[in-house]
């Protein structure tokens, strides 16, 4: 469902890019985001006690919600623009692949038949997403 709604999203802000500013087209994205989750979360929202919360937690949160959430769309909106919503995507369905492998690397992690498997549906993905029609002609009788 959720590279599904990703997906859909990506296609769906191609076309708003064209009529409208990057940064106004990812404010009204979180603003809707925001008051579809609101009503799973409000509750925590409010019964979180911020002024006893330690500085670091708060600058984590901060860094979250700015820099990998907001600037990340931010990037992938711009990103649209300029390659497309295909290249985009193939890009974030692979960021899974990298960070394992990167993981891996680091000792942090291990390769198992899971991962191999998840990998191999990845590929097969990008793959579906990107084979092109054009390349191979359509036999006719």
């Amino acid at each position: 469902l959720n590279a599904t709604s990703y997906a859909l999203y990506l296609v769906l802000v191609k076309r708003l890019l064209g009529k409208y500013n990057t940064l106004t087209v990812s404010k009204w994205t979180f603003l809707i985001g925001l008051v579809m989750v609101l009503p799973f979360g409000f509750r925590e929202l409010i019964s979180a006690d911020f002024t006893t919360m330690p500085q670091d937690i708060i600058f984590k949160i901060v860094f979250i919600v700015l820099c990998t959430t907001f600037l990340a769309y931010l990037l992938t909106a711009w990103a649209v623009i300029k390659i497309g919503s295909s290249t985009v995507g193939t890009y974030i369905y692979l960021q899974p692949l990298f960070t394992a492998l990167i993981s891996m690397l680091l000792g942090r992690n291990d390769l198992t038949v899971q991962k191999v498997l998840a990998a191999v549906i990845i590929f097969a993905g990008v793959f579906c997403s990107t084979y092109s029609k054009k390349s191979h002609p359509k036999i006719t009788a």
